[in-house]
């Protein structure tokens, strides 16, 4: 194939995962693509941005599970126990603060994912699909316009055929009874014979090879690209996820809200730890695991704007057809509308454009021909012994040329205009350089980060999980995770109390010795 032209700029996402670490491994996506080199050592470079971050998660889940066994007594808050009271000091402070932040935070995150993210990846989904679909809308208008050309050409060979034979045996022997004499006439109508003769196989030769091209090719490309773009939006339900997190860090705001101020509701804070809580870490488990899938999905789409020798789309692509023996003329499509950027030449555009020219200058030679034949038709007629009329059939043969090839000229120029390389070109530009290239891996960047933030926000949430629930009273009981009850036992104990007194005071009543009458002074 020829050189590449590009005026591709990549955006900072891309240029970024384009140079993350590889430590040495091959980063030429196509050479893998086309089997130059093994996809292992690939995928061991590109993997490492997501494995990484699995590892962090990993490593500090491992760490909450220590933490939880060591106790309270050891590692204080970091077990995951409720805070205590009567150890209280402003370091309660600093974890509830850094808890509820975490928990608003994380909320902002989901908010920011539902309504960026959400948007921006169907726009981008849509754009894709907007884009291989015009180029394939483009490429179907090619191929049903060029099958009109075919059968115009088809239905105009008999019409010109015809009148070429009358022509080529000359006007005296064009009708029954003339004397086949040759004429001055003869001598124009042989050039309009050699004009009409050089159209003879175009429709048969040029104009198949350009309409299979157009509906393989880019049939093809429309059917994979939709596959995708379909199997893609139905695993990326991404509102799913952001409604999941605004709700749970909601609930969990609340009780850490509550846990800090009040009111201290003790079934709220029941739900809060054996729900909304575990509900919280699975999804926080997923959140890792589709981080570390995006960071490698964004290193894999930076290398194929970015791929190939000549770093950027059309390399890649070039890349990529080189190594799959296309015949010639899919080679030029491919040379003339994406690689070279409409420079250079392509066989098909030329040939319909010739078409186009030489039937114009066919039918102006049988206009021509027309008009000198009916000027001296009579004349004609005597010369070639004939009666007045005799020349009549000929002159409808060559109207019957001139009707055709204006049909023909029509359909022609119609697929002229359509295979103009501007507007396929534009098209491609906006599916590979703003759908695949520039709006995915925006659109996937915001996906990352947003997830990335979750996640660290629910490993903080997580880790000091013990103050999203009230402290632990002097006097309460340390199987009560959820919330003490101990005001319940103040109050109860006071009654106890006062019961106890009133019981004594009785008692006291009942034992005490009867008290002698008081004597009255005389």
């Amino acid at each position: 194939m020829s050189n590449v032209t590009s005026t591709y700029n990549a955006p900072f996402t891309v240029e970024t995962f384009n140079n993350v670490p590889r430590f040495r491994n091959s980063d030429n996506l196509a050479a893998v693509v086309t089997g130059q080199e093994g996809w292992r050592g690939y995928a061991q470079g590109t993997v490492f941005v997501g494995a990484f971050i699995l590892y962090i998660f990993i490593m500090w889940l491992v760490l909450l599970v220590i933490f939880a066994c060591c106790g309270q007594r050891r590692v204080g808050i970091l077990s995951g126990k409720r805070l205590q009271q009567k150890n209280k000091t402003c370091a309660h402070g600093v974890y509830r603060t850094l808890v509820l932040g975490s928990c608003v935070l994380s909320l902002m995150a989901g908010v920011i994912f539902l309504v960026k993210v959400t948007t921006s990846l169907d726009s981008t989904f849509d754009g894709v699909r907007d884009g291989v679909n015009g180029v394939t809308s483009i490429a179907k208008n090619v191929t049903d316009i060029t099958q009109d050309v075919i059968e115009a050409g088809e239905t105009t060979v008999p019409i010109r055929d015809a009148a070429v034979s009358l022509l080529d045996q000359g006007v005296c022997s064009s009708f029954t009874g003339g004397n086949g004499n040759k004429i001055d006439f003869d001598n124009q109508a042989r050039t309009v014979v050699d004009k009409l003769t050089a159209l003879s196989d175009f429709t048969r030769g040029d104009l198949t090879n350009l309409k299979n091209s157009f509906a393989l090719k880019f049939a093809e490309a429309e059917v994979e690209v939709n596959r995708v773009i379909d199997e893609a939006q139905n695993y990326a339900r991404a509102s799913y996820y952001a409604i999941t997190i605004i709700i749970l860090t909601t609930f969990l705001s609340i009780g850490g809200y509550m846990a800090w101020f009040g009111p201290k509701i003790r079934t709220y804070f029941f739900f809060q730890t054996w729900m909304f809580l575990p509900l919280y870490a699975l999804v926080l488990i997923l959140t890792a695991v589709v981080v570390g899938a995006l960071a490698a999905v964004l290193v894999v789409n930076s290398d194929v704007c970015l791929g190939g020798e000549l770093g950027n789309p059309e390399s890649f692509v070039k890349t990529i057809l080189d190594t799959q023996n296309l015949a010639e003329y899919p080679k030029q499509v491919v040379d003339f509308y994406i690689l070279n950027a409409c420079n250079g030449n392509f066989i098909g555009y030329e040939s319909v454009d010739k078409l186009v020219n030489d039937l114009k200058d066919g039918r102006q030679a049988v206009i021509d021909l027309d008009i000198v034949l009916d000027q001296n038709q009579r004349q004609f007629e005597v010369q070639c012994g004939g009666e007045e009329g005799s020349l009549d059939p000929l002159k409808s043969s060559l109207s019957s040329v001139e009707v055709s090839f204006s049909s023909f000229i029509t359909a022609g120029e119609d697929t002229r205009n359509l295979l103009e390389c501007g507007p396929i070109h534009e098209l491609y530009k906006d599916f590979f350089y703003d759908g695949v290239c520039r709006n995915l891996p925006n659109t996937l960047f915001w996906m990352f980060i947003t997830m990335l933030l979750v996640m660290s926000f629910g490993l903080i949430i997580l880790t000091f999980r013990g103050a999203l629930v009230p402290s632990l009273e002097d006097d309460d009981e340390p199987e009560d995770y959820y919330y003490s009850k101990a005001s319940e036992r103040k109050l109860l104990r006071q009654q106890s109390s006062r019961g106890e007194e009133q019981n004594i005071s009785d008692v006291e009543e009942e034992t005490a010795p009867p008290q002698a009458p008081e004597r009255k002074d005389e």
